[in-house]
């Protein structure tokens, strides 16, 4: 994202940082509100991630991908 032009700061929660992103336009607000929840889910819950929970976040993870990628064609190169 900091090519595209949102770098991160160190205090930042992964969903302050796509929020950023969104609010420039950079990447979908829905595909990172869906992998930031996968995100915590895997990090705080106690139980086992289910393989779809997995292929989700992997779902989220190509659409910012792509977003990103349109994102920096757009801006040029950099």
């Amino acid at each position: 994202m900091a090519r595209a032009g949102t770098a991160g700061a160190a205090a930042d929660t992964p969903y302050e940082l796509f929020l950023r992103a969104a609010d420039r336009g950079l990447i979908r607000t829905d595909a990172a509100t869906r992998l930031t929840a996968l995100f915590y889910e895997a990090r705080f819950s106690s139980h086992p991630m289910l393989p779809a929970r997995r292929d989700d976040a992997q779902q989220a993870l190509n659409e910012l991908a792509g977003s990103l990628a349109q994102a920096k064609h757009s801006v040029g190169p950099g």
